[in-house]
């Protein structure tokens, strides 16, 4: 369990350490009150702090964009969210793995990263 801060959290951890963060989506959903002035520092904090750690830090993160447009704000804020962080996430990530129906692909293997979509700068 974590707070909203989940950046300074990791950056709490002993090094190097190995984390689970399970998932991705309990803590962006508990930040949807959160404008967007809060919730950009909060995501960069987060992404900071990955990068700094030299341990290792396993990430499970909901697949969101594969389904129907939620109808109401709060689900497209939640999908909109997940889906850019997860995008900021993935070139920081030394392998990158989609679980579907008992199968995984690597994606980081199989994959071809689109440019500009997966570049490795912090926004």
């Amino acid at each position: 369990e974590t707070g909203p801060d989940l950046g300074a959290e990791l950056q709490q951890l002993p090094q190097p350490c190995c984390a689970l963060v399970d998932s991705l989506g309990g803590w962006v959903a508990q930040s949807l009150d959160c404008s967007p002035g809060e919730w950009d520092p909060l995501a960069q904090s987060f992404l900071r702090a990955l990068q700094g750690c030299r341990g290792k830090v396993i990430l499970v993160s909901e697949e969101v964009g594969w389904g129907v447009v939620p109808a109401y704000p709060l689900g497209r804020q939640f999908r909109d969210r997940m889906g850019e962080l997860t995008q900021k996430l993935a070139p920081l990530a030394d392998q990158v793995f989609l679980v579907a129906a008992g199968f995984v692909l690597d994606l980081t293997r199989l994959g071809i990263p689109l440019a500009g979509v997966n570049s490795p700068e912090l926004r």
